[in-house]
């Protein structure tokens, strides 16, 4: 079997379709398989325990191997899911300037419980959220030169709802930024 690159596949250690229990030596050959690509995903940026168990299972590897691996990398601190998720919360509210929900959805994709998330996300605050929409609602005013008031409002709006911004945060940033600019021109 070739891959896509016109490398040889490997054949996997150990098919769980068939129904046989594992050899230790397919288990041994699993562990060591199983420790290789969580240290090179790790090595490679900080990862969630879902997103590591992803790529183990990928490679063949059962379960029980997997699941042992994970919890002592856990154990070591090479695993930290609320760590994860505070770097995460302060990195795209600093660089992208996502919204809560946005947030919330990308770290739900990425296998974080619901109450890391929560206690993640408790570390923004109101100000720091509307001042982010301020910034993305600014850069946003010249593109809608041309739309009448509403229109340019509901735009601008619409833009900070796809960041993930809640409805009323959108609205009335983009209500005070497309006010602002309109005095702006007046005077």
């Amino acid at each position: 079997m070739v891959n896509s690159y016109g490398r040889k596949k490997r054949k996997p250690i150990y098919d769980e379709e068939l129904g046989i229990a594992p050899t230790e030596e397919q288990i041994e050959k699993m562990q060591k398989q199983a420790k290789n690509v969580a240290y090179y995903w790790i090595n490679q940026s900080d990862k969630t325990r879902k997103e590591l168990y992803d790529k183990i299972k990928a490679k063949g590897i059962t379960d029980d191997v997997a699941n042992e691996l994970l919890d002592k990398m856990v154990d070591l601190g090479y695993i930290d899911d609320e760590r994860y998720a505070e770097n995460f919360v302060t990195s795209k509210m600093t660089y992208e300037k996502l919204g809560h929900q946005a947030i919330l959805y990308k770290l739900k994709n990425k296998g974080i419980e619901q109450h890391i998330i929560d206690n993640a996300l408790l570390a923004i605050g109101d100000e720091d959220t509307e001042e982010n929409a301020r910034i993305l609602a600014e850069k946003r005013l010249y593109p809608t030169r041309n739309l009448e008031k509403n229109k340019r409002i509901q735009n601008i709006a619409a833009f900070l709802a796809r960041r993930g911004y809640s409805g009323s945060i959108a609205f009335k940033i983009s209500r005070e930024a497309v006010d602002q600019a309109l005095s702006s021109q007046e005077e």
